[in-house]
């Protein structure tokens, strides 16, 4: 996975490497490894940034924080299991979701435990935290609303598959996918459904809300716009491969990357008319991300490309 913080492009490589890259140049500036040669351990999620740390989980079922600076190790924590998705992180913790059945929230200063919060079973994805609120899907097909203050349940919504996507909390909703291949949104404080969408299949990515409009990836092989208060379809771009990260928004114009396809795709964000096309020679392998005006795709033959935004 990837992410990009302050002029900083942060890659983990299953392999067993973080890479801290210059993101305006893509020249290394520092790299860590899990482990010594022969016993390096597979990272299982992607990095997240807090401060001036960056944080992992492993296959060692640890989550690593190191300095953001210099790659030294700061911190680690242990879970009875692998992390797949990277930890939630707010000013005070980081909040992990382990395929342990467990969600930890730890002192984001030096990793002592705060709480712990028994999700049933197994969770595959990663937390969200918006004000003062835990959210986190699992197997058990619910999404978990969790205290961040004291690791207490607020609410908890089941679906009809497992709940594999991050979720949106957004002016007082909360969007999520499901593998039962549903959008839902509901009540933030509550839980309440206010509606739901059909994809046709099951939804990982997470889900785009920009104003009045969200936007839902599907293995479904679409792209699909709905209104925020209503789930009415506004528009729909149908692809001829799965679509299993989120579209990138950015100026008007969502970028799409295709779990299967060499073939980058632009779209008008408010129409969903084709823009534009690009092949970029490998299948992304996993979230693309973007800032300063670069899109960057890591691809599966281990090379990141960054691409300029705003192009034909």
């Amino acid at each position: 996975g990837m992410t990009v913080a302050g002029g900083v492009l942060y890659v983990t490589a299953q392999e067993g490497m973080l890479y801290a890259l210059d993101a305006a140049t893509g020249n290394e500036r520092w790299r860590f490894e899990t482990g010594s040669s022969g016993s390096k351990r597979r990272v299982t999620s992607a990095p997240v940034v807090a401060g001036d740390l960056v944080l992992f989980g492993a296959d060692d079922n640890v989550v690593r924080a190191l300095s953001s600076a210099d790659g030294k190790p700061r911190w680690q924590f242990e879970t009875k299991a692998q992390v797949f998705g990277p930890p939630a992180v707010d000013t005070e913790a980081a909040y992990i979701a382990s395929a342990d059945g467990t969600l930890y929230a730890v002192n984001l200063s030096d990793g002592k435990p705060r709480w712990q919060y028994a999700l049933g079973e197994a969770a595959h994805t990663s937390p969200a935290v918006s004000e003062g609120v835990v959210y986190v899907g699992a197997q058990d097909m619910r999404l978990h609303a969790v205290s961040a203050r004291d690791g207490k349940e607020l609410w908890a919504f089941l679906t009809a598959g497992k709940a594999e996507a991050v979720a949106v909390a957004v002016a007082g909703q909360v969007f999520f996918g499901s593998g039962d291949s549903r959008l839902y949104a509901l009540n933030q404080t509550d839980g309440a459904m206010n509606w739901y969408y059909s994809t046709g299949d099951a939804v990982f990515a997470q889900p785009v809300v920009n104003g009045s409009v969200v936007y839902v990836a599907s293995m479904g092989e679409a792209l699909s716009a709905l209104r925020t208060d209503t789930g009415k379809l506004l528009w729909e771009y149908n692809t001829d491969t799965p679509l299993r990260f989120a579209p990138i928004l950015n100026g008007g114009r969502l970028y799409l990357a295709p779990a299967n396809d060499p073939v980058l795709v632009v779209l008008d964000a408010a129409t969903g008319a084709l823009v534009a096309q690009q092949d970029v020679g490998e299948w992304p392998a996993c979230q693309p991300v973007a800032a300063g005006g670069l899109l960057y795709v890591a691809q599966r033959d281990s090379t990141v490309m960054a691409l300029r935004l705003g192009g034909n």
